[in-house]
């Protein structure tokens, strides 16, 4: 396979400007963006907070985020629109992502984990699938 030469500044940011892909997710195919660096950061924050885990809501909720935060529509624009306040996260609508969790569980978190892959974050498994495997042994 060749190789495409850039030679100019140009040429080579627009060869690697962030991607859209169309992941198959809660059924349907929804478009998903890269995240820039500061967006990784800030996601894998929300991740990494302190949570109660012995509660799987509380730990589906930071995943849902995440998979809110991820999915655009066909012009980039965020289908959950969204501000940061300083480190804080606030959707114009917190209970359509609330209703992720609440209503799809185990598809938000599997939503979470291709998500992240596309992402180049590897969970190897979701919160769901992990809690059926306890329930197993």
């Amino acid at each position: 396979m060749k190789s495409e030469t850039l030679n100019t500044a140009q040429a080579l940011l627009a060869h690697i400007g962030l991607k859209t892909e169309a992941l198959k997710l809660f059924g349907a195919d929804i478009l998903v963006k890269q995240w820039t660096a500061s967006e990784r950061l800030k996601y894998l924050g929300l991740i990494s907070q302190g949570k109660d885990e012995s509660d799987t809501i509380e730990l589906l909720r930071p995943q849902a985020r995440v998979v809110a935060l991820s999915m655009v529509d066909s012009d980039g624009n965020p289908l959950f629109p969204h501000k940061w306040d300083n480190d804080k996260l606030i959707f114009d609508d917190e209970e359509a992502v609330e209703t992720l969790v609440q209503n799809r569980a185990q598809e938000t978190s599997d939503a979470f984990v291709a998500v992240s892959q596309f992402n180049g974050v590897v969970y190897q498994t979701s919160i769901a699938d992990e809690e059926e495997q306890a329930v197993k042994n």
